[in-house]
C-alpha cells in the first residue's frame, strides 16, 4: 500500500512545491523555465482553491507533532485566543482543566491505534468564553510506516451543542409534567396499539405500565367510537384534539368515567390521547345537581302552604254542611267540589314526588309521557318555579304523541328550563311552554322567555358544567347542563335560539314513544281501574281517594267488575254475593277488598284474591290496610 507524504519544498528557479507518492525523488533539474512557471502557477490555484474550501468548511486548521507535544497553527485566528505559530502549551492555553482527561485520553487512543482523532469537546474562544468544538485529525504516515505528523480541522458547534442541550432539558421536563400529571397519557399508533404509557395510567385503569405497553387500547376503552381512533384523526387538523365523553374499563371490571383527547401528532403515525377522569367531577356535579333539586322542591313546597289552605277550608266548610244534610243532591254536590279540591292537592303532591325522583336513577328507561296529561298532574307545581306575576302560556297540541323520557326526568327537565326562564325576565315578562310534533316524527319541547338574551360567547357555553354568568351564591352552572345531559342520554337533541338584543327558546328534541311503555307508579298511560261498590256515600269517597293515591282510578259501581284490575267492596253485598251464588267461596273477578266491621266477618280464613279491610278503626287505619290489602290482592 502506498503511503503519502507531504514535503515543503523550498522555491527556486527550477524546484515547485509537490505531492508525490511512495519516497520523495530528487528535484527535477534542467526544466525550461516557462514549464516551471506554469507549474508554480497551477501549483498556486490547486492551494488556493483548498484553502478556500478548508476556510470555508472549517473554523481552525491546525497541525500537530507526532506525539501532539506541539501545535502549529494554520488558520482560526478568529476563534481561539492568542494564537502562536508554534505552541508547546496548546493544552493549557485552549483547553479547560475538566476538560484536558478526556481530550488526552482520546489522543492517546488515536495514537495507540492510528486511527483518526474525532472528538466534540469543549475550548477557551477569542471573547473569552468557552464554547465546544468538533475536532478531527488524520496521522500523516512515511514511507518507514511513521507517523511524522497529525493534520486537523475544527469547527464551532457551540450554538449546536446549546441547542441540544435546551432540547434535551425540555426532553426532561416535558418527560416530568407527563410523569406527574394528574390524567393518563399514551402514545398510541394508527392501528390502536399503546406504545407509551405514565404513571397515572396506572392509577387510573389499574394496569401497569408495562402491562399495557404492545396492547390495543380497546383493553381500556373496549366501546372506543371511530371517530377518536387514531387512524381517524387527520394530520389536517394541525394537532386539534377531537374530544368524546367515554366510559373506560378497570382492570377489575367496573366503568370509569372519563374525558378522552387524542391528536396527531404531525409528520408521524402516532397520536397523543389525555384521558381525564371525571368520576369525582361527576360525584360533585350529582351532589350539586341534589342540592338545587331540594332547594327547588323547597322553594316551590314553601309556597304551597298557602294553595292547601285555601282548598282545605272549602273542603272542610263543605264537610261541614254535609253533616246533617239529608238532601242528596246537595250531599253530592258538596262531595263532588271535595272530590275536586282533593285532586288537585294530589296533582300537587304528584308533582313532588316526580320532583323527588333522582333524575340519574335507574329503572324507568323505558317508560314514556304523554305530555298534556302529565301537565295536568305537575303544572300547578311548575308553575310555582316562576317569579309572581309572570305570565305563563302553555300550549300543548291535544294529538301530541308521547314522548319516550319518564315524567319524572321531563319534570326534571321542564322545572330547570322554566327556572332559568325566570331569572333571565324582567317582572310582568312573558314565559311560553309548549311542544309540537316534529316533520321526522320526534316530538319539540321547548321554553321561550321575552327576557333578556344571550350573547354568541354565552350562547356556545350556555350548556357546559359549572358554566354560569351568575355569582356562584346564586347558581352553579349545573341547570342547563343537566337538561342536555337527560335530552341526548333519551337520544334527543338540545338547541338554544338567543341573542343580546332580548329572548331565548330552548327547544329539545325529543324521540315519540313507539308503544306505551310503563314505568312503575309513574307511567303517563291510562291508570288501571279500582271499582268501589260500597253503600256509604263517605267511606266510598275517601276509599276512592286512597285508591288515587295509590295509582289506580276509582270507576263507578256500574260498570262491569271484569273490566277492572281491583274491586273494593262492603261486607254486606259481598255476603249476599255469596249467599246467592251456586258455588261456595266462589274465585272473584277481579281482586276484591272486601270492607266492614271484623265482627260481621266470616270465620273463614282469606281466599286468594280476596283481602279484609277493617273499617271502624278511623283514616289512617283504614289507608294502610288498604295499602296492604292491595299488596296481598295485587302481589305483582
Amino acid at each position: 500500500m502506498n503511503r503519502t507524504t507531504t514535503r515543503q519544498i523550498q522555491p527556486g528557479p527550477t524546484a515547485v512545491p509537490v505531492r508525490i507518492e511512495g519516497q520523495v525523488p530528487t528535484i527535477l533539474k534542467g526544466r525550461p523555465a516557462d514549464e516551471c512557471r506554469r507549474c508554480a502557477m497551477e501549483s498556486g490555484r490547486v492551494v488556493s482553491r483548498f484553502e478556500a474550501l478548508a476556510r470555508a468548511t472549517f473554523d481552525i486548521i491546525f497541525a500537530m507533532t507526532p506525539d501532539w507535544s506541539e501545535l502549529r497553527l494554520l488558520d482560526g485566528i478568529e476563534f481561539i485566543p492568542d494564537p502562536a505559530v508554534r505552541d508547546e502549551h496548546w493544552l493549557d492555553r485552549y483547553i479547560p482543566d475538566d476538560e484536558r482527561p478526556r481530550v488526552l485520553h482520546a489522543i492517546r487512543d488515536a495514537i495507540e491505534g492510528r486511527t483518526v482523532f474525532d472528538l466534540e469537546h469543549r475550548s477557551h474562544r477569542q471573547d473569552g468564553s468557552i464554547g465546544w468544538i468538533h475536532s478531527r485529525a488524520v496521522p500523516i504516515i512515511d514511507t518507514n510506516d511513521r507517523i511524522v505528523e497529525w493534520i486537523g480541522a475544527a469547527i464551532d458547534i457551540t450554538d449546536r451543542r446549546t441547542a441540544a442541550q435546551s432540547i434535551h432539558r425540555r426532553k426532561r421536563h416535558l418527560a416530568a409534567v407527563v410523569e406527574t400529571a394528574a390524567d393518563a397519557i399514551l402514545t398510541v399508533d394508527t392501528s390502536g396499539t399503546i406504545l407509551t404509557a405514565n404513571a397515572a395510567t396506572t392509577r387510573i385503569f389499574g394496569h401497569t405500565v408495562h402491562g399495557i405497553l404492545g396492547r390495543h387500547i380497546s383493553l381500556l376503552f373496549p366501546d372506543l367510537p371511530p371517530e377518536v381512533c387514531c387512524a381517524e384523526v387527520s394530520e389536517q387538523d394541525d394537532g386539534r384534539p377531537h374530544h368524546a365523553d367515554l366510559h373506560g374499563l378497570h382492570r377489575h371490571g367496573h366503568r370509569i368515567p372519563t374525558r378522552f383527547s387524542v391528536s396527531r401528532v404531525r409528520g408521524t403515525d402516532r397520536c397523543v390521547v389525555v384521558i381525564h377522569d371525571v368520576t369525582d367531577q361527576r360525584h360533585t356535579e350529582a351532589r350539586l345537581r341534589e342540592a338545587e333539586r331540594m332547594a327547588a322542591i323547597g322553594t316551590m313546597a314553601a309556597g304551597l302552604g298557602h294553595d292547601m289552605n285555601t282548598i282545605l277550608l272549602p273542603i272542610r266548610a263543605r264537610l261541614d254542611a254535609i253533616e246533617g244534610d239529608l238532601d242528596p243532591a246537595r250531599i253530592e254536590a258538596n262531595l263532588a267540589e271535595i272530590r275536586r279540591g282533593i285532586g288537585y292537592l294530589q296533582d300537587l303532591a304528584d308533582g313532588l314526588h316526580l320532583l323527588v325522583i333522582d333524575p340519574d336513577g335507574d329503572g324507568c328507561d323505558g317508560a314514556t309521557t304523554s305530555i298534556p296529561h302529565w301537565w295536568q298532574r305537575t303544572g300547578g307545581l311548575l308553575k310555582r318555579s316562576l317569579p309572581p306575576n309572570t305570565r305563563l302560556q302553555v300550549h300543548f297540541p291535544d294529538d301530541l304523541p308521547s314522548v319516550a323520557m319518564p315524567p319524572h326526568r321531563l319534570t326534571q327537565v321542564v322545572l330547570n328550563l322554566l327556572s332559568n326562564a325566570g331569572k333571565a325576565i324582567d317582572a310582568g315578562g312573558l314565559v311560553a311552554l309548549w311542544s309540537r310534533a316534529a316533520l321526522d316524527g320526534r316530538v319539540v319541547v321547548g321554553v321561550s322567555d321575552n327576557g333578556r338574551g344571550m350573547s354568541e360567547s354565552v350562547r356556545r357555553r350556555a350548556a357546559e358544567p359549572f358554566f354560569t354568568t351568575r355569582t356562584r351564591q346564586k347558581g352553579t352552572g349545573l341547570g342547563l347542563a343537566m337538561v342536555h345531559g337527560i335530552a341526548t342520554t333519551a337520544g334527543g337533541e338540545f338547541e338554544i335560539e338567543s341573542g343580546p338584543s332580548g329572548g331565548t327558546t330552548i327547544a329539545l328534541t325529543l324521540p315519540a314513544a313507539e308503544t306505551e311503555g310503563r314505568c312503575p307508579q309513574e307511567s303517563e298511560t291510562a291508570p288501571p281501574t279500582a271499582v268501589v261498590d260500597v253503600h256509604c256515600p263517605r267511606t266510598a269517597s275517601l276509599l276512592s281517594h286512597l285508591l288515587e293515591t295509590e295509582g289506580f282510578d276509582p270507576a263507578d259501581p256500574s260498570e262491569a267488575p271484569t273490566a277492572a284490575a281491583l274491586r273494593v267492596v262492603d261486607l254486606a253485598t259481598w255476603l249476599t254475593e255469596r249467599a246467592t251464588t251456586s258455588r261456595p267461596a266462589p274465585m272473584p273477578v277481579p281482586p276484591t277488598i272486601v270492607i266492614g266491621h271484623s265482627t260481621d266477618r266470616p270465620d273463614a280464613p282469606e281466599k286468594e284474591g280476596v283481602a279484609y279491610l277493617e273499617s271502624n278503626h278511623g283514616f289512617d287505619h283504614l289507608q294502610s290496610g288498604l295499602q296492604s290489602a292491595i299488596e296481598r290482592v295485587l302481589p305483582c
